[in-house]
């Protein structure tokens, strides 16, 4: 959220201008936004500089706004999380990995989800390979 902060005054204009899609955590979409709390309100905000906005919420799921408006995405929970190092970025490689699929933003979300819920579940950023084909599957047989 610092180099948001320290980054502010020009943020605007390359999201409109370059962005189709832009992820943020809570603290980074508040010092965009300058609202600190109402993450809907947030996301709103950043998605009408941008078609896809997302706010993600960690452990209380994430916010996506679009065109049609905004889509609650529930979290996938787990029993116990070890480190949270790279949860966002797996996070945000789920939702493209849908989102380039043409799937739904619900779907595209829940991906998102499956995937930093596991991340957390180990130590480092890096999901071991013998773990991916469980992962594989979750998203396959994966409702929203």
């Amino acid at each position: 959220f610092e180099v948001v902060r320290a980054s502010r005054d020009i943020l605007e204009e390359i999201l409109r201008g370059y962005v189709t899609v832009v992820f943020s955590n809570e603290d980074e979409a508040a010092a965009f936004t300058g609202l600190m709390d109402g993450y809907e309100a947030m996301a709103n905000r950043l998605g009408t500089l941008c078609p896809v906005s997302v706010v993600k919420l960690g452990k209380e799921g994430a916010l996506v706004h679009d065109k049609s408006g905004l889509t609650w995405i529930d979290p996938v929970t787990v029993d116990k999380a070890i480190d949270t190092t790279g949860a966002g970025d797996l996070w945000a490689a789920g939702f493209l990995y849908g989102w380039l699929r043409g799937k739904p933003l619900m779907e595209c979300g829940r991906y998102g989800s499956i995937l930093g819920a596991e991340v957390v579940q180990i130590m480092g950023a890096g999901i071991p390979d013998e773990q991916w084909p469980g992962i594989l599957s979750k998203i396959q047989n994966s409702k929203s």
